[in-house]
C-alpha cells in the first residue's frame, strides 16, 4: 500500500448491526472526525456529520424515504450524498449541496466504516473456521496503538490474567520468530502455559500465532487441546486517547459445547482486566522512539512499533 494513508485506509468497526435502530441516524467518532451512521433495509450508510448549509450535525436529524433530513432547515440528502430538496426554495439544489459519504461494510453483524477511497483489505470474519461470537464494545481511555500492543503482549498473561491465561509459576516467554510481510506482521510459535486457555477450565500449554493486518487491527490464533480458538481485534480510535474496541471470537472446539454467553463473559473479564492497566500507562500515546525499555519477550511489540513508524502512523503515537 505504498503511497496510501494507512490510518485513513483502515476499516473501523463501529456498531453491532443487531443493535442499530432502523431509519434513525446516530453519531459516531473516528480519528477525531464526526460521522453519521444509519441502517435501512439491512443496508448501512455513513458520511461526515455536517450539513453543508450551516454545519448542523445530520445525526440530529431524521430519515425519510431513504433520505437523511437536516434538523435545522429540512435539507434532504439521498444515499449518495446528493441534496434533493431544499424546502426554502423551489429551484434545484446547487451542485455543491452534497455530503461526503463513506464506504461501509458488514461482516458477521459487525458494521465497518472507512475514511478513504483506497482501503486496506475488507475484514471478512467468515474466513476463520468454526462459529463466530461478537464481543464488545469495550471502551478504553487510551490510544488505539496502546490497546493493540496490549493485545499483542503475551508476557502480561501471568500477572494481569493470572489464573485464566497465565500463571505466576510459569512467567517465562521463550523466543519466537516474527516476520514482516506485504500485508503486515506475523509472530508464530508463541508458547504459553495457561490455566484456562479457552474458558473450559482445563490447563494446557498452548501455541499462539499473532498477526497485525492494519494499524489498529490484529488477530490471534490459539491451538489448544480442545481445538482452534481465534480472536480478531478491531480498535477504533475515537480521538488520540479514547478507543472503542470490538472483538470477534472464532471457535472450532471438538465438543463445541461452550455457549456464546459464556465466551462473551470470559472475554468481558479479560477486557476489564486489560482496561485498568492500559488506561494507567504513561504516556497515553504509544512511543515510537526508544524511551521505553524492551526485552526479548517484547519482540512482537518492537516490530509493531517499527511497522507503525515505517508507515507513518501518527494518530495515537508519539
Amino acid at each position: 500500500m505504498a503511497g496510501t494513508d494507512m490510518e485513513m485506509a483502515q476499516w473501523f468497526a463501529v456498531a453491532d448491526m443487531r443493535s442499530l435502530p432502523d431509519n434513525k441516524p446516530i453519531a459516531i467518532q473516528i480519528l477525531d472526525q464526526s460521522i453519521f451512521l444509519w441502517k435501512s433495509h439491512h443496508q448501512l450508510y455513513a458520511g461526515y456529520d455536517s450539513c453543508p448549509h450551516r454545519g448542523t450535525p445530520l445525526s440530529l436529524g431524521s430519515i425519510h424515504q431513504d433520505h437523511i433530513v437536516c434538523p435545522y432547515h429540512g435539507w434532504q440528502f439521498d444515499t449518495l450524498g446528493r441534496c434533493t430538496n431544499i424546502p426554502a426554495q423551489h429551484r434545484l439544489p446547487p451542485p455543491r449541496a452534497r455530503l461526503t459519504m463513506l464506504q461501509t461494510h458488514i461482516s458477521h453483524d459487525l458494521a465497518f466504516v472507512t475514511l478513504s477511497t483506497e482501503t486496506l483489505p475488507v475484514p471478512d470474519c467468515s474466513q476463520s473456521p468454526g462459529r463466530t461470537v461478537l464481543c464488545g464494545p469495550y471502551d478504553f481511555a487510551a490510544s488505539a496503538p496502546r490497546v493493540v500492543e496490549n493485545f499483542l503482549d503475551v508476557a502480561h498473561f501471568s500477572f494481569v490474567h493470572q489464573g485464566l491465561l497465565g500463571s505466576i509459576d510459569h512467567p517465562e516467554i521463550v523466543d519466537y520468530p516474527v516476520k514482516e510481510y506485504a500485508w503486515g506482521i506475523e509472530a508464530s510459535e508463541v508458547r504459553v502455559f495457561q490455566p484456562n486457555p479457552d474458558g473450559s477450565g482445563q490447563p494446557a500449554e498452548v501455541s499462539y500465532t499473532y498477526r497485525v493486518v492494519g494499524p489498529y487491527t490484529a488477530q490471534l490464533i490459539k491451538e489448544t487441546p480442545s481445538g482452534y480458538f481465534g480472536l480478531d481485534l478491531f480498535a477504533t480510535p475515537k480521538d488520540p486517547t479514547h478507543t472503542q474496541a470490538w472483538m470477534v471470537i472464532h471457535l472450532a472446539y471438538h465438543d463445541n459445547a461452550l455457549p456464546d454467553d459464556t465466551l462473551r463473559q470470559f472475554q468481558d473479564t479479560l477486557a476489564e482486566q486489560d482496561r485498568r492497566i492500559v488506561e494507567s500507562q504513561i504516556p497515553k500515546l504509544l512511543p515510537l522512539d526508544d524511551r521505553e525499555l524492551h526485552i526479548r519477550a517484547d519482540r512482537l511489540s518492537v516490530f509493531y512499533r517499527k511497522w507503525l513508524k515505517t508507515h507513518q502512523v501518527r494518530f495515537g503515537t508519539c
